[in-house]
């Protein structure tokens, strides 16, 4: 199956599933009445279907999310019920407590908490039933698709075991076409069929859904031949666009000027996951800015008052791709502390091209309280909402630091820039630049919804710990 197909079934699921969240508030709401009949001095009357029709704007994309960064549409009823069982009630405790805590931002108190309780788990029991009749379902009306398989003894292996590995796929190989120069050798099971020059005739002599070219050394012509072949005859041609070696990259089809082209991607792709986590900056960025707004007043004036200079300190950073921005900060250092950095460089306590010295003399006394703490970070909200910063990502760097960068180390560049990031909260200053640099590269391998929540969850520990210099 290819993976815009894959998609597809998924963005299906996830509608399905949307509309199951929903019987399942509904339900919810309809066991809050029965509690109400039975314990009116318990659970005094609530009704949120007509005037609190919000709720299910809120949480059905927000469940859906959740969902998604746990892992629940990957491979498609794929899953054994138990696994389905696991994954549903741990992004469904996830999700209570996102809404407990939403809920509690929004100054929403009259909803009744245990009516969430029980929405998590009805969604639980309904999602695992719908789970359950969709496996027996799925089978029923949609016929396995059969596939030809063009290519050597290497390809036929890897491919018979990468599709064994996906039952819910429904995909049957029917055979193997050899390619041209090419010994048949052990069909690895599967039957040989004939050579390269025989597609036509095997088109002809069986039910083909997709041809699957794994071209190998053949050469360019031969392959726009097979394509061409499979167009004639309306059959589906999938190449298997191996022959460029990568490490890291994973390839995408799209087209430029109507024509194919193959983008080798080794960061996050444009997705709802992405649109979901800039929504998020700029809904947290706003709520945390009017919650924090005493303290960020609190700490202006202490800057203020303790040592002459302006209350914020102001630097060019890099972000996405190396764009330049303004960073904002609380003024943690004396004025001029920039002149006098040259004299200092070396005393510089951190490895890497990056300058950091625990006993700076150029940090006033109320500098290093913000600093051990991280409050000097706090106006970087408003680079949030300005889009050049995200609230999780990693730290940005001054260009003089990333044009001493290795060329490995520049790919930390390729998502933007955040307030708080892996480094952070997993011991910041006590590690090597070349650990933090792994670490921000690991971010950027394994990112999801889910790891920028367990980052922004882990991120008030770390700074009360005080770390920081």
């Amino acid at each position: 199956m290819l993976y815009r197909t894959s998609q597809f079934r998924s963005q299906l699921a996830q509608l399905l599933d949307a509309l199951v969240t929903a019987a399942a508030f509904t339900f919810a709401l309809a066991s809050r009445r029965w509690l109400t009949m039975w314990r009116p001095d318990t659970f005094p009357p609530f009704d949120a279907l007509w005037q609190h029709a919000w709720l299910y704007l809120l949480l059905l994309p927000l469940w859906i999310i959740i969902l998604e960064s746990n892992g629940y549409y990957q491979h498609q009823f794929a899953h054994s019920r138990l696994d389905s069982l696991k994954i549903l009630a741990r992004a469904n405790v996830i999700g209570v407590v996102t809404l407990f805590f939403l809920l509690y931002l929004l100054k929403v108190k009259h909803i009744p908490r245990v009516l969430v309780i029980i929405f998590g788990v009805m969604d639980v029991i309904l999602l695992w039933i719908k789970d359950a009749i969709m496996s027996k379902l799925v089978p029923l009306w949609s016929s396995p698709a059969s596939i030809l398989l063009v290519g050597g003894q290497a390809d036929r292996e890897s491919v018979q075991r990468y599709l064994q590995q996906q039952p819910a796929w429904q995909v049957r190989l029917l055979g193997v076409l050899t390619p041209a120069g090419e010994p048949a050798g052990d069909g690895a099971g599967l039957p040989i069929l004939g050579a390269v020059q025989d597609l036509s005739r095997i088109l002809h002599e069986h039910s083909v859904d997709s041809v699957l070219l794994a071209p190998g050394r053949q050469n360019f012509e031969e392959i726009q031949q097979l394509i061409q072949t499979c167009e004639t005859e309306g059959v589906e041609a999938w190449l298997l666009a191996d022959f460029f070696r990568t490490s890291i990259a994973t390839a995408h089809m799209d087209q430029f000027q109507n024509r194919p082209v193959l983008v080798f991607r080794s960061t996050p792709a444009l997705s709802w996951a992405l649109v979901a986590k800039r929504i998020m900056d700029m809904a947290g960025a706003l709520v945390l800015v009017a919650l924090l707004s005493p303290l960020l007043l609190a700490i202006a004036l202490a800057v203020k008052l303790t040592s002459p200079g302006p209350v914020f300190f102001r630097q060019k950073r890099c972000t996405l791709h190396g764009r330049v921005f303004t960073m904002i900060k609380f003024r943690t250092m004396v004025a001029d502390a920039e002149q006098q950095r040259a004299g200092l460089e070396a005393q510089n306590e951190v490895s890497g091209p990056v300058f950091k010295i625990r006993a700076d003399p150029r940090v006033t006394p109320v500098g290093r309280f913000l600093r051990r703490h991280s409050l000097d970070e706090l106006p970087q909200l408003f680079n949030v909402l300005a889009g050049d910063m995200s609230l999780v990502g990693p730290r940005p760097p001054i260009p003089a630091e990333v044009a001493k960068y290795e060329n490995w180390q520049r790919r930390r560049l390729s998502m933007r820039a955040g307030i708080t990031c892996l480094w952070q909260v997993s011991g910041r200053n006590a590690l090597s630049f070349e650990d933090w640099m792994r670490l921000d590269l690991e971010y950027i391998d394994h990112w999801s919804l889910g790891l920028d929540l367990a980052i922004l969850v882990k991120t008030p520990l770390a700074v009360i710990r005080g770390t920081g210099f």
